[in-house]
């Protein structure tokens, strides 16, 4: 896979394993700290790279070799214009880096990204570091053991997956608008789990000062330390991947591993 050549990683990489590769790549090759001939060329597939791997649904499609729209990233005229005027590069290059570092790093610690996606008719998210990846719900197959923790069982990446529907498992009804259902990967206490949603959408970046507590949960009171946040006249709910199964399920599934699936 050329991405993942491009950022020197494994095609299992996780979202924190990317993120460390491209920083240290974007160092090495931004053109405001490298003056060689080729420094732009390999600054703008390292960042097409990074775009497309740290969001779970390209990734899928990357992954799958699938068709779909890629953003051409193109070392535009503004960005050009902007920094024509920098300085020649020196020995000090490493603290101006550091220097021009420090307000990114900042900004981006001040935004939360998240995936989301819709169970019946509210929209949810989870934090995208707690996130595996995402893949289609086409061959999710019967447990061969009945297990009233799961809804079923999908093979993907080597390995079977027990799966469960948030929907069922939060006690929220179907809503017959529901899109196409995917299956977002993650693992909670050592247990790697899919779960059962509909209409996930692309990566969304929301500032950390829009995040604020949930007076009233909607899950009742099994979930009452629930984030939300206002996007428009949008409520997004945000779950916390630590508290997102009833400790009963999670012994469920534990059991399910020990006992071989």
């Amino acid at each position: 896979m050329e991405y993942y050549r491009i950022l020197g990683l494994e095609k299992n990489a996780t979202i924190i394993e990317i993120k460390r590769a491209y920083r240290k790549m974007a160092r090495e090759y931004h053109p405001d700290l490298n003056s060689g001939k080729d420094a732009e060329k390999h600054f703008i597939r390292i960042k097409a790279a990074y775009d497309t791997l740290c969001d779970p649904l390209k990734r899928e499609s990357y992954d799958n070799g699938l068709s779909y729209a890629k953003k051409q990233y193109n070392y535009n005229n503004n960005y050009k214009n902007e920094h024509n005027s920098r300085p020649e590069p020196n020995s000090a290059k490493n603290t101006a880096y550091k220097k021009k570092d420090e307000p990114l790093k900042k900004a981006d610690e001040d935004l939360s990204r998240l995936i989301t996606f819709t169970l019946g008719k509210d929209e949810y998210a989870l934090n995208i570091d707690q996130v595996l990846g995402i893949v289609g719900s086409a061959t999710i197959k019967e447990p061969e053991q009945p297990n009233s923790a799961l809804d079923g069982i999908i093979h993907t990446r080597g390995e079977d997956w027990p799966v469960i529907d948030l929907a069922r498992s939060f006690g929220i009804n179907g809503d017959e608008n529901d899109g196409p259902a995917k299956i977002i990967l993650a693992e909670i206490e050592g247990i790697k789990v899919g779960f059962l949603v509909n209409k996930v959408s692309l990566v969304t970046d929301l500032a950390s000062a829009m995040i604020r507590d949930m007076p009233n949960s909607p899950l009742g009171d099994t979930f009452l330390s629930l984030k939300m946040a206002m996007v428009g006249e949008r409520m997004i709910i945000i779950l916390d991947l630590d508290h997102i199964l009833s400790p009963a399920v999670i012994s469920a599934l534990r059991s399910l591993g020990q006992n071989g699936g």
